[in-house]
């Protein structure tokens, strides 16, 4: 189906919003302030962290980026590595709905339905109409691995690729053979999606949104309306980007894709009040500070489940607005710029040279599966904002997890005092690889 282009409102959601405030359940919440402004230079809050021209530079690159999916040079992934996933669920099945564990007529419907023998089977663009998820295989149903083991449970969906946000540009290479599902590459990846969240775009229709300044949203959770309906068309989240087309006053103008009954291309008016800004915006103290302050307090997601975040999707999202492009999971972005090994040091030369060295709201720090922000110091101290699960802990030589949940400022060595904290792996300064410095190459 051809897609219809509509001018879309977003207005300020009156609920979902603010951070949450639940008490901390280790020292590290009860006694760090959990806001990003105070670890700020007071004095400095509106100087540039990045050159105005560096940031053009980025913004210039996260937009190939974004839309680098619809190059008509773009290569579709090997039959081999799509069938690889399903390979995987094969040999290890795990647990499905309800704890209980996959069958292998389970994997086998999925593995027909998918009808890899005939893949790739299409080469359209398209666009999501929706905030989706991106899912290694063509299903809702969650994987998990062991329940009974601590970290292997809910919410460890491991069929949960990504959220993809309403607007992410897709490549479509193949159906199933009920025409439910199609698999995608994405700017989060390659996978699954559903085939009701998407639609088709034309030649036409993605010259005019590539040829647009993209506009991110900056206000988390903002409702986003047609304007000549009023019809509520999604949620939409720091880390959405759209391409803007004008800004008036508090006014601003974007491209959404939309389903509708006629599949035609129409335009109508939209309003951005305070929920988008033009990318780049300028990347200062205040204005970081503006954006991860409102990801502080909110739930864990793992893979973007619930359109909820992880550590990596926390620190893809808040880097958007200013124009710094991330992949998808912790591995990759601490390889996107210029990196500093720090792996052969001991815990405390890792932490003294991170204070050192580190550039606060400029620095991803990165362990094995984990990534955070680095945004100061406090007493002699690496401060830290990241989106975790929980402290490591061992009792009795069974592991388990305090769970936290959520995306919190805390030390490299959060729940410390815990007695039952595991003292080899729940110091996160031994496990400490590296550090990215975002926007260096």
């Amino acid at each position: 189906m051809q897609v219809r282009f509509a001018l879309l409102v977003f207005l300020l959601a009156l609920a979902g919003c603010a951070p949450a405030s639940t008490p901390g359940t280790i020292r590290d919440l009860q006694v760090l302030p959990q806001d990003v402004l105070a670890y700020m230079d007071k004095d400095k809050l509106d100087q540039p962290l990045l050159s105005p021209e560096r940031q053009k530079q980025l913004a210039q690159d996260y937009a190939r980026q974004w839309s680098a999916v619809w190059e008509p040079t773009l290569k579709a992934p090997s039959r081999q590595a799509v069938q690889k996933r399903f390979d995987e669920l094969a040999a290890q099945p795990g647990y499905g709905p309800n704890v209980n564990l996959l069958t292998n007529a389970v994997v086998a419907k999925w593995t027909n339905l998918a009808a890899l023998e005939s893949y790739p089977s299409a080469n359209e663009t398209a666009i999501t109409t929706c905030n989706t998820n991106l899912r290694a295989l063509p299903t809702n149903w969650p994987r998990l691995d062991d329940p009974d083991k601590a970290g292997s449970g809910f919410p460890f969906d491991t069929l949960q690729e990504s959220a993809l946000w309403v607007g992410t540009p897709l490549r479509v290479w193949h159906r199933t053979s009920d025409r439910a599902w199609v698999f995608v590459s994405s700017p989060c990846g390659d996978g699954w999606v559903a085939a009701g969240d998407l639609a088709d775009v034309s030649p036409e229709s993605r010259r005019g949104m590539t040829d647009q300044t993209l506009a991110a949203i900056i206000h988390d959770g903002s409702a986003l309306y047609e304007k000549d309906s009023g019809e509520f068309i999604s949620r939409v989240y720091i880390g959405s980007v759209f391409p803007a087309v004008m800004q008036h006053h508090t006014q601003m103008f974007v491209l959404i894709a939309t389903g509708g009954p006629t599949h035609t291309l129409a335009t109508a008016a939209s309003t951005v009040p305070v929920g988008g800004a033009f990318m780049p915006l300028p990347m200062t103290p205040r204005n970081v500070a503006r954006i991860a302050n409102q990801m502080l307090g909110q739930p864990y997601g793992w893979g973007g489940a619930y359109e909820l975040r992880d550590c990596s999707s926390t620190m893809r999202d808040i880097m958007t607005p200013f124009g710094i492009f991330l992949p998808r999971n912790s591995a990759a972005q601490a390889a996107a710029y210029r990196s500093v090994d720090l792996s052969s040091m001991s815990g405390e030369e890792k932490e003294r040279r991170v204070l050192k060295d580190g550039k606060p709201f400029l620095t991803l720090l990165t362990f094995p599966g984990h990534i955070g922000l680095y945004i100061g110091q406090r007493d002699g101290r690496v401060i830290m904002l990241h989106n975790f699960w929980g402290i490591r802990t061992l009792v009795n030589g069974v592991e388990g997890r305090h769970v936290i949940g959520r995306c919190s400022i805390t030390t490299l060595q959060p729940g410390m005092e815990l007695p039952e904290h595991d003292p080899v792996k729940a110091d996160l300064r031994s496990k400490l690889q590296s550090m990215t410095f975002l926007g260096e190459r």
